[in-house]
């Protein structure tokens, strides 16, 4: 493509050293690789990564022990823990109607189910 790629953006060496990689080397080489081929400056971005790097930040950030609560019910844990998710995707992909399409799309619900979820 022509571009030479300079650096990387602090937010990509952060989700680099914190992405636990287990594809090991061979998963970082097709990481940078896939960067490199969709970056249009000469910085990678968090926007230049595979969308799979940025689901793993999701994952990360949810800890289970947080929503086990001995004196709460299954369905109390399970709604406080898709109410984390929502916000969560809110926050990542906004509160816009096209946001929530895709968050409805990522989560494989209803756009419905999810302005449902929203408001309870």
């Amino acid at each position: 493509m022509g571009i030479s790629i300079k650096h990387l953006s602090k937010e990509v060496e952060e989700k680099f050293l914190c992405y636990e990689w287990p594809g090991n080397v061979r998963e970082l080489e097709n990481a940078l690789e896939y960067a490199v081929n969709l970056s249009i400056s000469d910085e990678i971005t968090l926007s230049d990564l595979p969308d799979y790097l940025e689901d793993n930040n999701l994952s990360n950030d949810l800890e289970l022990g947080e929503y086990i609560n001995i004196d709460g019910t299954l369905e109390q844990m399970t709604s406080k823990f898709e109410k984390d998710i929502i916000n969560k995707c809110l926050g990542k992909y906004g509160n816009t109607t096209e946001g929530k399409k895709n968050i409805a799309n990522k989560l494989g619900i209803g756009l419905t189910t999810l302005y449902r979820k929203i408001n309870e």
